[in-house]
């Protein structure tokens, strides 16, 4: 009994670790901060020979469509948890009722059997919703990964850009030794001002979304606008 108690805890330990993971996942690529970025709709050229850069880091992470899908997931993994956590809880209560049934008795057995097909039963639906969610988020990446990718291109045919260069504009924390060996391994150490488009990019991106969510997009891009250099 003490045994199948255990177990139905350590079962959902292990996917709830697995649902914190990607919830976390969710929030770290979603922050609400971010660099500065220069000015976007500037009709003239990028210098260098028609080459640019984008930022495709820091659209992910201020283009509220990929926020607003990021958080619904996010709520999803939630309700799953909270479910989970009752099924957890009401399998324990089960567990603990075997002790008013002797050991090897009918009922005793019978309850035993019951607990181990339902804990088999919940095993099998943490690895059907963690496999799921992890559908889900490579879904939301790649769908709002063409869109960037389309709005890249129509800028660069609109400015006679031939090629664009994928970069990282974040700025690194000297404390952060992972911070650290990424910046130290960027393929771009320096760039002109006027080559960079990713405030371009994604204007295009918000200006694309439905009235309702662009309205609110754009109020918060123009005060991020308002901040940059001109």
């Amino acid at each position: 009994m003490r045994h199948a108690v255990q177990l139905v805890r350590i079962t959902a330990v292990v996917f709830f670790v697995g649902l914190f993971s990607l919830a976390a996942q969710a929030q770290t690529r979603t922050p609400n901060t971010a660099p500065r970025r220069p000015a976007a709709g500037s009709s003239a050229k990028p210098p260098g020979m028609g080459i640019a850069v984008v930022d495709v880091a820091y659209i992910f992470k201020n283009y509220s469509r990929f926020k607003k899908m990021m958080a619904d997931l996010k709520a999803e993994v939630d309700a799953t948890e909270r479910s989970l956590r009752a099924e957890q809880q009401r399998l324990a209560d089960k567990a603990n009722r075997l002790k008013g049934f002797g050991v090897g008795t009918p009922e005793y057995r019978r309850t035993e059997e019951e607990i181990a097909g339902e804990m088999g039963g919940m095993r099998t639906t943490m690895e059907l919703k963690r496999r799921h969610f992890r559908e889900q988020e490579a879904t939301v990446f790649y769908q709002v990964y063409v869109e960037v990718c389309k709005e890249v291109e129509y800028v660069a045919q609109r400015r006679g850009i031939a090629l664009v260069v994928r970069f990282n504009n974040e700025p690194i924390n000297g404390q952060d030794p992972t911070s650290v060996m990424k910046g130290v391994n960027r393929n771009i150490l320096y760039h002109q001002e006027g080559l960079d488009i990713t405030s371009e990019v994604l204007d295009g991106l918000t200006r694309r979304l439905p009235a309702e969510e662009r309205g609110r997009a754009d109020h918060r891009l123009d005060d991020k606008m308002s901040l940059r250099p001109r």
